[in-house]
C-alpha cells in the first residue's frame, strides 16, 4: 500500500466492486456540480482502509443511525439497498464500513484486514 511495503487482503473483487461503486455513487449524488468526491486508500496497522470522501451537505442526524437499514433511502429514485448490501459484503470480508458525516461533508471508510 505505501511504496515498496505488499499488503494482501482477501477479498471478492466483484463483491468489493459493488460495493465501491456504491459508496463512490452516493458521494457523487451528495455534491453540487461544483464539488469534490476523493478516494484514498491506505494501510492502517493490519487493515486496508478505502475512504470515499465528499464536500456535500452531509447526512442529515436524525438519518444517520437509519443508512444502512434495508430500504432506507433518502434519495427521491433510490430504492434504499445499497449501503445495506455494502455493508454486508465489507461484513463477509471480516472488515466494517464506518462513516462520518458534517454539514461540510461525509467520509466512509471501508476497513479490510489483512492477511
Amino acid at each position: 500500500v505505501n511504496g515498496d511495503e505488499k499488503s494482501i487482503a482477501n477479498i471478492d473483487p466483484e463483491l468489493i466492486k459493488q460495493t465501491l461503486l456504491n459508496v463512490i455513487q452516493n458521494a457523487f449524488d451528495a455534491v453540487k456540480a461544483s464539488g469534490k468526491v476523493e478516494i484514498n486508500y491506505f494501510r492502517e496497522y493490519n487493515n486496508i482502509v478505502i475512504s470515499v470522501s465528499d464536500n456535500g451537505s452531509g447526512i442529515p442526524v436524525e438519518n444517520q443511525s437509519k443508512i444502512f437499514d434495508l430500504y432506507f433511502t433518502s434519495k427521491t429514485d433510490g430504492n434504499g439497498l445499497g449501503l445495506s448490501i455494502s455493508q454486508k459484503i465489507i461484513s463477509q470480508h471480516k472488515g466494517s464500513i464506518e462513516f462520518t458525516s458534517s454539514n461540510l461533508g461525509t467520509t466512509f471508510k471501508i476497513i479490510l484486514p489483512i492477511q
